[in-house]
């Protein structure tokens, strides 16, 4: 049995807090080249606002860009813990619709994120060859620090 600890978590993400503009979290997005944002409050998750909440909650909506991510964030937020079985963060991600979570330390704070790649990964790397494990692990990209 697999525990996301026993997968190193991804430590290149965006956290912003709840009452950052969408238009500073979308151009934070942008610089770091990702699709999704850890929302805190108190340095607690609670939530996590998507490419899709955007395109969805925002544009769409036509809402102004300076009303806070706690508006458009849904909520409560879906996330999986350093001792949770990676079989089941499939899953949460399954029944979530999310390709990515926040994972929690023991303490209750945020200790990075795992993705679906990262998941699907560790489930298939068993019935990998060498040659595809190397070209999965590519694909993984930025922000993966891989397993020694």
């Amino acid at each position: 049995m697999t525990k996301v600890s026993d997968v190193e978590v991804r430590d290149e993400f965006v956290a912003l807090d709840a009452s950052t503009s969408v238009l500073d979290a979308a151009k934070a997005c942008k610089g770091a080249g990702v699709k999704y944002i850890v929302v805190l409050e108190n340095d607690r998750i609670v939530g996590v606002v998507t490419a899709v909440d955007f395109m969805y909650k925002v544009l769409a909506e036509e809402k102004r860009l300076d009303i806070p991510l706690r508006n458009v964030m849904p909520s409560p937020a879906v996330v999986c813990n350093m001792d949770d079985d990676i079989s089941k963060v499939a899953e949460r991600m399954w029944e979530s619709g999310y390709s990515m979570l926040p994972v929690v330390s023991s303490d209750g704070t945020l200790a990075g994120v795992i993705t679906i790649k990262d998941v699907l990964y560790t489930l298939a790397e068993p019935f990998l060859s060498e040659e595809a494990r190397t070209a999965a692990q590519k694909l993984r990209g930025p922000g993966f620090r891989g397993r020694a």
